[in-house]
């Protein structure tokens, strides 16, 4: 008789209280030395969050936590281990149209909109299915592209196979050279001007494609799943030069994404985000008033994130509209989420996000300093891999073993303003 398979787990907080946690604490505390600092106040928050030893309990109290303001998520926050805080006095509730729910606006962070558990939790296994199933795959790319010759179904559907790299001997060696004349110096920072209508035909230019690595063996997909980092919707987005390369056609965004992020955006009463002023009648924003009609999503990256895994504080400032929103998606384990300002040296305000939280960053705050340097671990909902009520317990079996130490986040923004399009895709 064969054995039984072993149960999905989750994964949890650790156990302060063991011996091998005490002894890892006490080795972290003979590191720490008192000096002064010479890091951003972005920075210093985000080492807050990142340290592992002690877990940052009490900072992760402090951040703004939208679920304890939902009657009906009491539970799932009770079976947690990081809990935030109500953000009293912080945060003003709005009413979304069409009296379908609530969300809230946090007046220091002018264009941040928070909707806590937006997705019902179909609609979010839904989106996990799309995104490793329809998103990770051709015509998109993703981080794998560069150095695997990934079977043009998506790494999802070939995890049965074994991947081969893109590199040849023939290029091996100059390939290998130049990796390492690269790694021998300090990482260059991009620093480029914010897109516009004006510098619109420089990103008509085609990019050049990095290099794969000389050094890869192939390797089964079952492992490369783990190394996916991100896939690019639509518009495609150069990494290395960190503007989109708009100079061949666009994949359109796959419809479940666009249709959610676009009823994200059609569900925001933005009157009462942009309430208006003498000094400014349009409330910070100028064209609010059209994005519930002329919202059009063309472009985003969905990240996949693993426990250990953080994303630097960065602005977006490719798009050339610089206030239309950009609509974030949490999907699996919760994340700290900070938002700054236009620069490093601004504390960032700590925000927790929890699976089907939608987040909305627009107007002013569009372009500031934002990142998440912490997923939770032990905050995957029980329904994601566990008590799936009607779901195809074998169909989602995967999936749920996927997520058992994965955060999923789809971000998506719109690229041109009305007027402005990107170049069609090409027809079969």
């Amino acid at each position: 008789m064969p054995p039984p398979e072993e149960p999905i787990r989750p994964s949890s907080p650790p156990d302060t209280t063991s011996a091998r946690y005490r002894h890892q604490l006490r080795q972290h505390l003979r590191t720490l030395q008192p000096r002064a600092s010479a890091h951003s106040a972005f920075r210093e928050k985000e080492k807050k969050f990142k340290t592992r030893f002690p877990p940052p309990v009490d900072d992760v109290r402090g951040a703004l936590d939208s679920a304890l303001l939902e009657e009906e998520r009491k539970g799932e926050v009770s079976r947690g281990w990081w809990i935030g805080s109500r953000g009293e006095g912080e945060v003003r509730e709005i009413s979304l149209q069409g009296g379908k729910g609530k969300g809230y606006v946090v007046p220091s962070v002018p264009g941040l909109v928070i909707l806590p558990s937006f997705l019902a939790q179909g609609e979010q296994r839904a989106l996990v299915r799309c995104c490793l199933e329809q998103a990770a795959r051709a015509p998109n790319e993703t981080n794998l592209d560069t150095h695997y010759l990934v079977p043009s179904a998506g790494i999802w559907a070939a995890r049965e196979e074994v991947v081969q790299p893109r590199a040849t001997s023939a290029i091996s060696d100059a390939a290998e050279e130049a990796s390492e004349q690269a790694g021998k110096g300090r990482r260059t920072l991009i620093s480029n001007p914010p897109a516009s209508e004006s510098s619109f035909s420089t990103l008509l230019v085609t990019k050049p494609t990095a290099a794969p690595s000389p050094n890869l063996s192939p390797a089964p997909a079952s492992g490369l799943i783990h190394k996916l980092r991100w896939a690019s919707l639509g518009a495609s987005y150069h990494w290395t030069s960190k503007t989109y390369d708009l100079s061949h056609p666009a994949p359109p965004v796959p419809p479940l994404i666009a249709d959610c992020c676009t009823r994200v955006v059609r569900s925001v009463p933005w009157e009462q985000v942009y309430i208006p002023s003498d000094g400014e009648p349009e409330g910070s924003a100028p064209g609010w008033q059209g994005w519930k009609d002329d919202y059009t999503p063309d472009a985003g990256i969905v990240n996949f994130y693993s426990l250990s895994d953080t994303l630097m504080a960065h602005i977006d400032h490719s798009e050339l509209d610089a206030t239309r929103p950009l609509v974030s998606l949490s999907l699996g384990h919760a994340c700290v989420f900070l938002i700054g300002g236009p620069t490093r040296e601004t504390e960032p305000r700590a925000v927790l996000l929890r699976s089907g939280d939608a987040l909305l960053m627009s107007g002013p705050c569009r372009r500031w300093y934002h990142g998440v340097p912490r997923v939770l671990e032990g905050t995957l909902p029980k329904w994601m891999w566990d008590d799936l009520g009607d779901e195809d317990q074998e169909g989602w079996k995967e999936f749920a073993e996927y997520l058992a130490d994965k955060r999923i986040n789809v971000n998506v923004r719109q690229v041109c303003p009305p007027g402005v399009s990107l170049p069609a895709p090409e027809r079969d």
